[in-house]
């Protein structure tokens, strides 16, 4: 082998070594970085106000036990612009009357959803709970016949 081919062969293998620990590095910082970073905190924007729009977030909840009410609810909601995270049976079946539960301690959210059903104020009860990560719980109770999406057929 000439030497020629031998310093073409060499300078070929030290490209590759050097190109290798550039990569090397390149990962090496990009998960340094990205450890170094804050994560996202999982717990909910309560204030809004510098978001662009309002997401109302509900879980809708069948309170009477008259089948597909919950499904039916939160496609009526849906369909009005709320983001219907949840839905299904409440625990037990002995609600009356349907109560929007404020879950974050602002009734604001709770009210538009009250708005949209057509109930009063007084359907709205304050029950934070941090647990959750819904603005408001709709619990549909024995009079459903009497709000939309219910009272339109």
């Amino acid at each position: 082998m000439s030497k020629r081919a031998s310093r073409s062969r060499n300078a070929a293998i030290n490209f590759a070594i050097l190109l290798l620990c550039v990569l090397a590095v390149g990962f090496l910082a990009s998960g340094i970085l990205k450890g170094c970073s804050s994560p996202v905190n999982p717990r909910r924007i309560v204030d809004t106000s510098d978001l662009v729009g309002e997401i109302i977030q509900l879980e809708v909840l069948n309170g009477c036990g008259e089948d597909g009410l919950a499904s039916e609810m939160q496609h009526y909601l849906r369909a009005r612009g709320f983001d219907v995270v949840k839905s299904g049976n409440h625990e037990t079946f002995s609600f009356e009357k349907t109560v929007i539960l404020d879950r974050i301690g602002d009734d604001h959210a709770a009210l538009e959803v009250s708005k949209a059903l057509g109930l009063k104020r007084t359907a709205v009860t304050s029950e934070p709970d941090p647990g959750l990560y819904v603005d408001a719980t709709v619990i549909i109770g024995c009079d459903y016949e009497s709000i939309p999406p219910f009272s339109m057929k």
